[in-house]
């Protein structure tokens, strides 16, 4: 099984071509790491997200 897994919209990035930074996500609705434990068994799991590392900050 393969997934993607969207770790949140926020996006310190102005890009032109996705827009995702005008759109970004609350911190309280973005997944977390009770809701990763959740998840089925995956052999490939694409994290993705407006700028994933920004989650952790």
């Amino acid at each position: 099984m393969e997934g993607i897994i969207v770790v949140t919209y926020r996006c310190n990035a102005c890009c032109y071509m996705c827009h995702t930074w005008q759109h970004s996500s609350n911190k309280a609705d973005e997944i977390t790491p009770a809701d990763m434990e959740k998840l089925p068994s995956m052999t490939f799991a694409n994290i993705t997200g407006g700028e994933p590392l920004l989650r952790i900050v």
